[in-house]
Parts: C-alpha cells; sequence; structure tokens
C-alpha cells in the first residue's frame, strides 16, 4: 500500500491511498525492442523468442503451458493482445507457433511497438509420456491428434 498526498485541481492537495498494481503472474516475460518494430517477420521473431523462452522455463519445472496471452505494446500507447489456448499441457514452440500463426496479421504495429510480453495464464504439470507400456507410435499420434485438436479449436473458437 502506498500513500502519498495528490494534487486536486482548484482543491489544493489531499491525502490518498493508493494500491500498487502487480502481477501474480510467475511466467511473465517481456522483450522490448531497441527500435519500434512495424514488421510482421519482426513480430513473429519476438514471439518465437518469447516462447522459446517460456517453453525453456516450463521444461525445466516440467510444466506445460495451457494458456496464454502475447501482447504488443505500441507506441502511442494501444495494446493488442493476441490469447490462445491448448488442451493438454505444452512445451512445444513449434505447436504454439502455428496457434498464433493465424491472429498474426491481425497486429497493426501503427507506428510500431516497443514492447512485446507473454503471460502464461494457465500451467499444468507435463504428462509423462508411457513409451515403455505403448508403442512409440501411439504416443506421437496422441500428441499429434491433441495439437490437431488445439488448431481446430482454436480456429472454431474464434468464429462462435
Amino acid at each position: 500500500m502506498i500513500i502519498f498526498t495528490k494534487a486536486s485541481p482548484g482543491i489544493g492537495s489531499r491525502a490518498g491511498v493508493y494500491r500498487a498494481v502487480a502481477t501474480n503472474t510467475p511466467y511473465f516475460i517481456h522483450l522490448p525492442c531497441l527500435e519500434p518494430v512495424r514488421t510482421a517477420k519482426a513480430i513473429e521473431i519476438a514471439l518465437h523468442q518469447l516462447l522459446e523462452d517460456t517453453c525453456g522455463r516450463l521444461k525445466k519445472e516440467e510444466m506445460g503451458m495451457r494458456a496464454c496471452v502475447f501482447t504488443a505494446h505500441r507506441v502511442d500507447g494501444k495494446q493488442q493482445q493476441l490469447k490462445i489456448g491448448t488442451g493438454r499441457p505444452s512445451v512445444n514452440v513449434q505447436h504454439l507457433m502455428k496457434l498464433f500463426e493465424h491472429k498474426l496479421p491481425t497486429i497493426e504495429p501503427a507506428l510500431g511497438i516497443e514492447v512485446f510480453t507473454l503471460e502464461v495464464l494457465q500451467v499444468m504439470p507435463l504428462v509423462p509420456a508411457q513409451d515403455a507400456l505403448w508403442p512409440a507410435t501411439v504416443t506421437r499420434d496422441d500428441v499429434k491428434l491433441a495439437e490437431l485438436l488445439d488448431r481446430i479449436a482454436d480456429r472454431v473458437g474464434e468464429k462462435v
């Protein structure tokens, strides 16, 4: 809690109590840009870098991403957000990039984007592969099916 004096126009000053806003998200990462970014390729590279960093950390902690928000903070103060979700915990950067793939063109950089952020909204423990009990092809097919369902759900959910 922060206590300070607030200047009020025409009245003078009065004491006020304000609470600082802080994120409780342990998986929040930002990527500042040296110069404003305006190209689609640069936005894609920024997202890929944020996903790699986040997934690397999640993998070390044996956790997987279920939902996240990618935010582009523009120079003019506006923010544009893209949100994705998965059916099962994932740390597969290529799969997550595919979920964002059709949404990335909706970002309009205008005068440029100065900061990118990625906030993981939901994490779950990674499901260990059961290679000893089942043939490896079943496990791979299972993951591929889950990734396909994620892409379909993401596109269908957008139109509903």
